[in-house]
């Protein structure tokens, strides 16, 4: 069933854990989260992110 919607829904929340360890893992060092992907960690509390040096690139 490849493409079906059960297994897009895991693959969902196996991206959505790998994005909160990520963040977790920032936290608790106290850095700041350099991703393109602002949505994805948007809705973590406290959590320091800049999509900046994508200004950089060109």
């Amino acid at each position: 069933m490849k493409g079906s919607h059960a297994n897009q829904s895991v693959a969902g929340r196996k991206k959505g854990m790998a994005d909160y360890l990520v963040a977790g893992v920032c936290l608790a060092h106290r850095g700041v989260l350099l991703t393109r992907n602002l949505d994805h960690f948007a809705r973590v509390p406290d959590l320091t992110i800049s999509g900046r040096y994508l200004e950089r690139r060109g």
